[in-house]
């Protein structure tokens, strides 16, 4: 007997960890500029949400810092679902639990 084939199904759902505070950038990384292929330009957040919703998941979490609003807005307007723990996630692993 074989597994069941899960070809052409994409992932339940994804969390994208967005909760660091990009101190030596200045700004929040996931909001610089990214040129896609065709020549489109949007955020870093926007081409990683955007891949996500390529495979068609039932649900994109966000798990943003508490205070925010920009990425929020901008997970928000892709449609993400936008988690805000009370409390600053301390690393990646914190903030998927978080989600």
């Amino acid at each position: 007997m074989s597994a069941p084939s899960s070809a052409g199904v994409g992932p339940r759902f994804a969390v994208v960890p967005a909760a660091g505070r990009s101190v030596r950038m200045g700004r929040p990384k996931l909001l610089l500029p990214w040129t896609d292929a065709d020549g489109s330009q949007q955020t870093i957040l926007g081409h990683v949400l955007a891949t996500w919703r390529s495979r068609k998941p039932t649900t994109v979490v966000l798990v943003v810092h508490p205070d925010d609003e920009e990425v929020a807005a901008v997970g928000r307007e892709a449609g993400a679902e936008v988690v805000r723990p009370a409390v600053q996630p301390a690393d990646m692993k914190a903030s998927i639990f978080a989600a």
